[in-house]
């Protein structure tokens, strides 16, 4: 059965008034990998420059032949014609189409059978009211009828692709008609309200249950230092993935507005006070009046899973006390929290599958819900949670790991630690996915002004792991060589503000080093940018704490940014040392000093490493690829476990 994919073409404004004038564009929208023909395309910009003819062309998108067509452009000396954009965003996206004056997309076969069927792009230049040039392969035909919403040319034919951009170019009025037909075209046959309800019909008649509806469970949303689940849910939510978050406590302000468009409902629980230095009843009888009703309604539909999932928290509260020996009380604050998700999703209906992230506390949340429902559960494990023995005491990351359908972990290096604690058990359970990154939010940087300053940026919390007092005493040492710095370490405040505050102040680098507020990632994109050099030198904590892959790292590496950085964790992941980024020792700030003066000190190392560390985010790290993995997971798990 054929469904065409359909789309919202209102999101595409047929161009009403006169486009730019000067010299014509040509747009190509898509990613930059052989069957999309972009060199085809280049050769044929070449043929009209050569014929005199006068133009622009715009190529968005990223992939593996990115270097291959910066090389062509090169050769052919076709830089003041063609730009590269990368990968944009679909606000800017659409606004460029609006600018163009002919869409080309000469698409090919690829020799193992590769190849499109209707590329979107292609749909949303239709919608946009531009002619469209493209081949006569797979599914294309179907949009682009030649003649009448567009020329078709043959595959890797570049002359005849030139001759077809030349008469759009020399026919404004016959143009103008190919847009009119083509935006007509894709309304008629393409559009969402076309294309949607005959696949929801065939849904009906064929499928006796719908996709595995996810419920995340979180510490906190949203949060600024962990951007990452953010970008996870948003994607998921993007891919169609039907969902829930359960937020224990309220997120940031500040990250709010990364979730301002988010369709998936997100409940954020009861604020609760203290337990720290409080008798477990005095806080019960402060706190236990929010979930009444929530327990009333699971006494009722399930007595027996509530009765035995609270006699399991008690039990825990005395199996793994705390470091005096006082019966662990958190345990209890984490069942009433579980019994007010449960409840509401057993209200709700629909959830199949439950998620924790951070395998401490929200995981435990996370069986605790799946005790009274039934519900399959899964959770991530990142980082200080997994080295931190006292935040799963005793045998409870291995109960975790042994209850949990499937377990992942953001790093290699963290799964070769679950394996080499748990053996079999994590072998078979935990699966490395990358967080990986939103490359369209990070742009490779324009050429930095030189004006002799070297401008050094670390992002992160205020914490130890950071490596931040090695940094600032390294930017010590330059200035004492005659290096004209700055530094400037953008993030939380956190346990080691003071002490960070107080180093500069001794040191008298207050000129020199600043430490910034936290900023979203949309106004971090604009900091990196004005960045030479990104440093971040990690340390392992004495009690096993450690970053994984910092996410910061990955954002600056999408930038173009050379890095600096440790060998520690799961950097080296990420980072190869004199190909992507320079690595120094942990808590060595004189080889940190000298590191930063090297690649300072020489542009051509600065550019190959930028270049490098952004290929290895495109190529790695993508999280539109990444968070493919773990949704494959989410729908091959089992619907439901014997509630307890």
């Amino acid at each position: 059965v054929r469904h065409y994919h359909g789309f919202d073409p209102d999101l595409f404004a047929a161009e009403t008034a006169p486009r730019e004038s000067g010299a014509p564009l040509i747009l190509s929208v898509g990613r930059l990998r052989n069957k999309k023909g972009h060199d085809t395309l280049i050769e044929a910009c070449a043929a009209l420059r050569q014929r005199g003819v006068v133009f622009r062309c715009q190529i968005v998108g990223y992939g593996p032949e990115e270097a291959r067509l910066k090389a062509m452009i090169a050769v052919r000396g076709l830089d003041a014609e063609i730009s590269l954009l990368g990968k944009l965003p679909h606000a800017e996206i659409v606004p460029l189409m609006a600018g163009a004056s002919v869409f080309a997309l000469p698409c090919r076969i690829d020799e193992d059978g590769d190849r499109d069927g209707v590329p979107n792009v292609i749909l949303e230049a239709m919608a946009s009211g531009l002619p469209v040039v493209a081949t006569d392969v797979s599914g294309v035909p179907e949009a682009v009828r030649h003649e009448m919403t567009g020329l078709l040319v043959k595959p890797d034919d570049s002359a005849a692709l030139a001759n077809a951009i030349a008469r759009i170019f020399a026919d404004p009025r016959a143009s103008a008609q190919m847009g009119q037909r083509g935006r007509e075209l894709v309304r008629a046959q393409f559009s969402r309200d076309v294309a949607a309800p005959p696949l929801i019909a065939d849904l009906r008649a064929h499928s006796k249950r719908g996709p595995v509806e996810v419920a995340y469970i979180v510490k906190g949303f949203p949060r600024l230092s962990e951007s990452f689940i953010t970008n996870e849910i948003l994607i998921l939510e993007g891919n169609g993935l039907p969902m829930r978050i359960f937020a224990l406590k309220p997120g940031e302000r500040i990250a709010r507005n990364v979730i301002a468009n988010m369709r998936t409902p997100l409940d954020t629980l009861p604020c609760l006070t203290s337990l720290s230095d409080t008798k477990l009843s005095k806080w019960l009888l402060e706190n236990v009046s929010q979930f009444s009703v929530p327990l009333a309604r699971l006494i009722l539909k399930r007595p027996r899973a509530l009765l035995r999932t609270a006699a399991e928290a008690i039990a825990m509260m005395r199996r793994y006390r705390g470091a005096n020996g006082a019966p662990r009380k958190v345990f209890i604050k984490e069942f009433l929290q579980a019994a007010y998700i449960a409840d509401a999703l057993i209200a709700a209906g629909g959830a199949r599958h439950l998620h924790g992230h951070f395998c401490h506390g929200a995981t435990t949340v996370t069986s605790f819900v799946s005790r009274i429902t039934g519900i399959p559960f899964s959770f991530t494990a990142h980082a200080k949670d997994i080295y931190q023995a006292e935040l799963n005491p005793g045998d409870l990351l291995t109960r975790k790991l042994d209850a949990a359908r499937f377990v992942v972990t953001c790093t290699d290096a963290n799964c070769r630690h679950l394996v080499h604690q748990f053996g079999a058990l994590a072998a078979h359970r935990v699966r490395t996915i990358y967080h990986g990154l939103d490359i369209s939010r990070f742009h490779p940087r324009s050429t930095p002004a030189n004006d002799g300053a070297v401008r050094v940026l670390s992002v992160g919390r205020h914490v130890e792991k950071k490596g931040f007092a090695t940094l600032i005493r390294a930017c010590d040492l330059l200035r004492r060589q005659g290096l004209a710095i700055t530094c400037e370490i953008v993030g939380e405040a956190g346990e080691e503000t003071a002490s960070l505050e107080g180093l500069i102040a001794t040191l008298g680098l207050g000129d020199l080093v600043r430490l910034t507020p936290p900023e979203p990632q949309t106004a971090l994109a604009e900091t990196y940018a004005r960045a030479t050099i990104f440093a971040l030198p990690c340390v392992i904590l004495d009690n096993g704490d450690r970053d994984g892959i910092p996410n910061v790292l990955a954002e600056a590496m999408a930038t173009g940014l050379p890095i600096v950085t440790t060998p520690v964790s799961g950097i080296p992941e990420i980072v190869e040392d004199g190909i992507n980024g320079i690595f120094v020792p942990p808590n060595d700030e004189a080889a940190l000093a000298e590191a930063i003066k090297r690649v300072a000190a020489d542009s051509e190392l600065r550019a190959r490493l930028g270049e490098s560390a952004r290929r290895t985010i495109i190529e790695k790290f993508d999280s539109s690829k990444t968070t493919m993995e773990l949704q494959k997971l989410f729908a091959a798990a089992p619907e439901r476990v014997a509630a307890e």
